[in-house]
């Protein structure tokens, strides 16, 4: 996910790298006008959510895509520290030392680092500000069993709420999340058919959006269970409840 803001000047807050996240950027990031990213935040270590970071360096606020780029800019990783260990296993070449563990750095590779990524650790229900205007506060879900995920709101009043993979939402989330009604909700919904182990089922998907009641709900992570055009028909008889639902669109 993409978040942009554009006053005082257009900058673009990256949510997630995952492994197809080159493909994305040849498919859309022309036709948007975004020729770079100034921070990334990460909502945990799976390789749907860090395995991009690599591809990340091209386009690194890049100026005219595609001959020309600034190689040398330090991009900031806004991620839980156990996040950050996870990105330092596998990008370690990217963190400038004291990263992460040092036994996991290969010798040769203390005078390789090829820059790029500046780690901010983050806490669960911190605030901060992602991009210059842009106030982000961290909302820890289960994403299978005890593992935790950072869903995210965006904006001072938390006009906009993330959970991209949830399995539960724990109490202390859930009273924030009550607490303001979000103008738009992006929720998990992998299976038609009810939950997985990590992630809410369209069922528990409802069950969440009946209960904070935002003015609009988009579904992400689909499976092939899915017709997108026949089950948008479906969400779409909600509105009889006061519900906007529909699943996200596949291109932008």
């Amino acid at each position: 996910m993409l978040v942009t803001v554009r006053e005082p000047k257009p900058q673009h807050l990256l949510v997630d790298c995952g492994k197809t996240f080159e493909e994305a950027v040849r498919r859309h990031f022309r036709k948007l006008g975004v020729k770079g990213v100034n921070a990334v935040l990460l909502t945990h270590g799976h390789a749907d959510a860090i395995l991009g970071l690599d591809s990340l360096r091209e386009v690194q606020l890049a100026r005219e895509p595609p001959d020309q780029w600034v190689l040398k800019a330090k991009t900031p990783i806004i991620a839980s520290s156990d996040t950050v260990k996870e990105v330092w296993s596998h990008f370690h070449y990217m963190l400038p030392e004291g990263s992460g563990s040092p036994s996991l750095r290969r010798r040769s590779s203390l005078a390789r680092i090829v820059t790029g990524l500046a780690p901010h650790r983050v806490k669960d229900f911190q605030k901060f500000l992602a991009l210059p205007g842009l106030q982000v506060q961290c909302l820890p879900v289960l994403h299978g069993g005890t593992y935790v995920c950072l869903g995210f709101r965006f904006g001072a009043k938390g006009e906009f709420v993330y959970l991209s993979d949830v399995s539960k939402v724990p109490d202390d989330t859930m009273k924030i999340l009550k607490s303001t009604r979000a103008e738009v909700l992006v929720v998990d919904a992998l299976l038609k058919t009810g939950p997985n182990y990590s992630h809410f089922g369209l069922p528990q998907a409802l069950d969440l959006i009946r209960e904070l009641r935002p003015q609009r709900a988009y579904l992400i992570g689909m499976s092939c269970q899915f017709d997108h055009f026949h089950d948008n028909q479906q969400l779409f008889k909600l509105q009889s409840e006061g519900l906007h639902v529909e699943l996200s669109p596949s291109e932008q």
